[in-house]
């Protein structure tokens, strides 16, 4: 009994904060741990949805959609070599600006643009998303000019 007590007496304890000491060669600080050695505790905050003014809302997302086509898209005619990386450019121009410019910080943007050639055809594009229609939303808007189209389609989901 005395060698279990002795050996319980060397291991740590799991209710001290850890120091640097006893940390061999740290570079950085644990994750959730302050200088001083202070455990760092969130407290819940108990919301399952998004603040009345914070919800993801259709107006203001095609406002920046529409802007940034209208920087990026003017005047270009369609390429096929150069559209993937142009399509890929407009989604992080998007997701960035809306980012930057929208409060809305517990949800999950999703951005996809499609460019495509105009030949007198018909195009539509489809999607299906599980969500919950009072928290989430998406906005469509689409660019078009003589030799090619881009839709941008736009996700908030919120995250909990």
């Amino acid at each position: 009994m005395a060698a279990a007590g002795n050996q319980r007496s060397r291991m740590p304890s799991l209710m001290t904060t850890p120091s640097r000491s006893r940390i061999p060669s740290i570079d950085r600080l644990p994750e959730g741990f302050t200088e001083g050695g202070a455990k760092v505790t969130y407290d819940n905050t108990y919301k399952i949805g998004p603040d009345p003014e914070k919800r993801f809302l259709q107006a203001p997302v095609k406002r920046i959609v529409e802007e940034t086509f209208a920087s990026a898209l003017e005047g270009r005619a369609y390429d096929p070599d150069s559209s993937p990386h142009l399509a890929r450019e407009i989604s992080k121009m998007v997701l960035d600006r809306i980012r930057s410019e929208l409060p809305y910080q517990r949800y999950k943007i999703i951005v996809q643009a499609t460019i495509g050639e105009k030949k007198g055809q018909t195009t539509r594009l489809a999607s299906r998303c599980l969500w919950v229609p009072e928290t989430d939303n998406y906005a469509s808007i689409t660019f078009q000019n003589a030799t090619f189209f881009c839709t941008c389609l736009v996700f908030g989901s919120y995250i909990a």
